[in-house]
């Protein structure tokens, strides 16, 4: 399983960073398709209208659980014609598509434990091609769950490697 790089984004409800930025651009460049989860359904609008102001061309649509497209959002990101979807935890399990990474905004805000976060981090790459990805995990400060979340995955490799054939 993919681990994260955790990344200090300072007030991204605010102002995306200058490394979310970059990471954003040379994903519109690359065509690399990708995930962005945020805490709350609050975050969803405004964080979809700060990327599509920054990367115009970014076929990019954000749903949560009680979004009564929800369904239509996720079979265009199966389909490829979205190449990012914003989402809340209610794509942190069940579904999966193939390829690609995740970025993790306000993961040190407290509804992602970590249980989500390594669930989360999970989602990434999926598929023979791609089996492994990127997984950005945006911090205003690094906490324990994180950390332990990354601490976590780390630990479950190893131990993976060990029953490599």
């Amino acid at each position: 399983m993919p681990n994260f790089t955790i990344i200090k984004i300072g007030n991204w409800r605010k102002k995306l960073s200058l490394r979310i930025q970059r990471i954003l651009r040379e994903y519109v460049m690359s065509k690399q398709r990708f995930l962005i989860f945020v805490p709350h359904v609050a975050d969803l609008t405004a964080t979809l209208n700060e990327i599509t102001r920054l990367q115009p061309s970014l076929k990019i649509a954000a749903t949560h659980a009680g979004d009564p497209d929800r369904q239509a959002k996720v079979q265009a990101m199966r389909a490829s014609e979205l190449q990012a979807l914003i989402t809340t935890t209610i794509l942190e399990r069940g579904v999966t598509f193939k390829g690609i990474d995740v970025m993790i905004l306000g993961a040190d805000d407290p509804v992602f434990s970590q249980a989500a976060l390594i669930q989360i981090a999970g989602r990434c790459g999926r598929s023979a091609s791609r089996p492994t990805g990127k997984v950005w995990t945006g911090v205003t400060e690094r906490t324990r769950t994180v950390i332990q979340a990354r601490n976590e995955i780390r630990y479950l490799n190893m131990k993976g490697k060990q029953y490599d054939v």
